[in-house]
């Protein structure tokens, strides 16, 4: 079954005003770090592991809560409940569970001064969907789309969890 493309859209936004939530804890929580760093390395790596914790835990929250209250929020967003893009939406709503830690570990790589490792990690996730989005669109419509942005974003996150959070240098 393919989807039409402005189903996907609606999904899509429903997920990103989601965990857009997470968007003012990584900007209020940058400046302090960025000090944190500077100050004690060793609170520093206490605080981004207890952040994680917290944010796998919100995540889980909120992607749980999403997908119970899936039919509720298509039918608020959508105007009328679509069964296309209910299912779009629990698909690409798994993104919820990991959508904090890309701007996380983004911040944690820039108090670092690790930019080539990042800018390695954005070459490698943008080539990754310049290669799969083409054919998933082709074959699968909007929910090969759907699937291969939340395959995506564990690839992203997968690739900065490959790099262990160190201090540069080391």
């Amino acid at each position: 079954m393919l989807f039409r493309s402005g189903y996907y859209s609606v999904a899509s936004k429903i997920v990103e005003a989601i965990t857009g939530l997470f968007v003012p804890a990584n900007n209020a929580l940058f400046p302090y770090m960025s000090r944190l760093f500077r100050e004690s390395r060793d609170k520093y790596y206490q605080l981004v592991a207890k952040l994680n914790i917290v944010y796998l835990a919100a995540g889980g929250f909120l992607m749980a809560v999403a997908m119970v209250a899936g039919r509720e929020l298509v039918e608020l967003v959508n105007g009328s409940f679509e069964r296309e893009v209910y299912l779009l939406f629990m698909v690409i709503a798994v993104k919820i569970l990991i959508a904090p830690f890309a701007p996380f570990f983004t911040n944690i790589w820039i108090n670092q001064e690790r930019k080539q490792e990042y800018l390695v990690i954005v070459r490698n996730t943008f080539v990754a969907n310049m290669v799969v989005i083409p054919p998933a669109i082709y074959f699968f419509g909007a929910l090969g789309m759907a699937v291969v942005v939340v395959v995506i974003n564990f690839f992203h996150l997968w690739l900065f969890l490959n790099r262990r959070i160190r201090p540069a240098g080391v």
